[in-house]
């Protein structure tokens, strides 16, 4: 068996699998999976795949790869598209050893086309069969955007990069005419369909998919008009912005491509203040990126040890400028039973629109004339530091020490950029506040550096997603 299909074998399938090898001396070989139902999830009861790996006896070519659907079969669903990407990756990413024979032009070729249309076939399957697990649908996004990359014409690329913005303006037009609810404007819709924000079913007929149902969801709406009010005219201004400062990396709130696409001398959160819709569609959008997720900051800090022999009036957590109370009411949805009060800490014209959660207190407060809250178990701050350059990061972190008792921690919730294979997702936000903010989103070595600076030691750092979010435990130095 090549070994590059048998290591994906082995790694995919756990092993309630059962893997039988038939080998033949003078004809093909055949690798046979039988699942046995067991405790990793429901079953694809429909089919599933088996790898098949043909290669004649002293055959010199290329060995191909056919992808098998087997009605009688059942294997864990997730484990099969699992198996069908390291097909894809078998395919694609072939390696010659020393004692292979260079192979045609024309071979190569013909083994590239037959393998093309298995994965093909197998891409259409997953379309119409998509996968529920969070993790393995993100693994698949993940593969096939390096697959489209790899694979795309340099005018695509061109078309793609240069059209960019037409997808947030005229998605922010569709929502402000209701399209992705009520899908009738023709000529909106045929952009919309061509970039599949809705499906096309027939000629003049449209007909909503997966992604219509995000964009019409009211937090991701939201966060269409606020992209589009906020930073988009920014990304439109930081050719210029760059070029005027020499290309040195922005750290002045005063001075970013923000202030030039809004025409004014304020910083972005002071501007803000004027502009209450674009607040209310922050607070929205934040609440639909940030919640429903399966994993939060919670689970990658023991909450509840650390709170150990509270009291009632023990002040056990404080959410620094945590806008509407998403966190608190998680921590209180989360654990109950614990004793001590919780705060709700945001300006005063953000605190009215606070969810009501019992046992949550909400103040209005400045964050920069100090910390009021003193001696708090848990200080909490959820992608704040990532709005200011490290000078003001470092101010900011130096006020909430100057709260802290010797029992009190202080819990960073923010992207943490692995130094190597940053996430997408990560690089976005960072460029955005780049733009926007003369900000950054920081790097691990750039957490440590900071924290460093401004006088804190590093208790726990631990990722809670594949993006980066992670949560930092940190304490004043001794």
């Amino acid at each position: 068996m090549h070994d590059d299909a048998h290591h994906a074998a082995r790694t995919v399938f756990p092993r309630s699998v059962k893997h039988s090898i038939c080998a033949y001396p003078t004809g093909p070989r055949h690798m046979c999976l039988e699942g046995r139902k067991g405790n990793h999830g429901k079953t694809w009861g429909a089919a599933a795949a088996s790898l098949a790996l043909e290669q004649q006896s002293g055959c010199s070519e290329k060995p191909t790869f056919r992808l098998e659907v087997l009605k009688r079969k059942k294997l864990p669903y997730e484990r099969t598209v699992l198996l069908v990407m390291s097909i894809f990756t078998s395919c694609f990413r072939r390696k010659k050893t020393k004692s292979q024979e260079p192979a045609s032009e024309k071979i190569e070729e013909k083994m590239a086309s037959t393998d093309v249309s298995q994965v093909l076939a197998g891409i259409k399957s997953l379309i119409a069969n998509p996968p529920e697990d969070k993790a393995v649908r993100l693994e698949l996004y993940e593969a096939l955007k390096d697959l489209s990359t790899a694979i795309e014409d340099p005018h695509d690329s061109i078309y793609r990069i240069v059209y960019a913005p037409l997808n947030l303006s005229w998605s922010v037009v569709a929502s402000d005419l209701g399209l992705f609810e009520q899908l009738a404007n023709r000529r909106v819709l045929r952009f919309l369909s061509s970039q599949k924000l809705v499906k096309e079913v027939d000629e003049d007929t449209f007909a909503a998919n997966n992604i219509t149902k995000t964009l019409s969801e009211p937090g991701f709406a939201a966060g269409l008009r606020h992209n589009f009010e906020s930073h988009l005219p920014c990304q439109g201004k930081i050719p210029q912005f760059l070029a005027d400062t020499k290309y040195t990396n922005p750290s002045d709130v005063m001075h970013s491509a923000f202030q030039i696409a809004h025409n004014t001398n304020l910083p972005a959160f002071v501007w803000a203040l004027s502009q209450p819709r674009m607040v209310e569609d922050f607070q929205l959008w934040m609440a639909a990126v940030y919640g429903g997720r399966p994993t939060s900051w919670l689970d990658a800090f023991n909450v509840t040890k650390h709170l150990e022999g509270s009291k009632d009036d023990d002040v056990i957590f404080v959410d620094v400028a945590g806008g509407i109370g998403h966190q608190c009411a998680l921590l209180k949805g989360k654990y109950p039973e614990l004793k001590g009060r919780v705060i709700l800490e945001d300006l005063p014209m953000v605190i009215p629109q606070a969810i009501p959660v019992p046992g949550v207190e909400a103040q209005g407060i400045d964050m920069w004339q100090g910390q009021p809250v003193k001696g708090a178990k848990i200080y909490y701050m959820r992608m704040i530091l990532h709005d200011y350059p490290d000078e003001k990061a470092i101010a900011l972190l130096k006020i909430t020490a100057e709260a802290m008792a010797p029992e009190s921690v202080l819990v960073i919730d923010e992207l943490v950029i692995p130094n190597k294979g940053a996430h997408g997702h990560s690089t976005q936000f960072d460029l955005t506040m780049l733009a926007s903010l003369s900000s950054i989103e920081r790097t691990d070595k750039q957490w440590i550096a900071l924290l460093d600076a401004a006088g804190f030691e590093i208790l726990v750092k631990k990722d809670y997603a594949p993006t980066g979010e992670s949560a930092i435990v940190v304490k004043p130095k001794a």
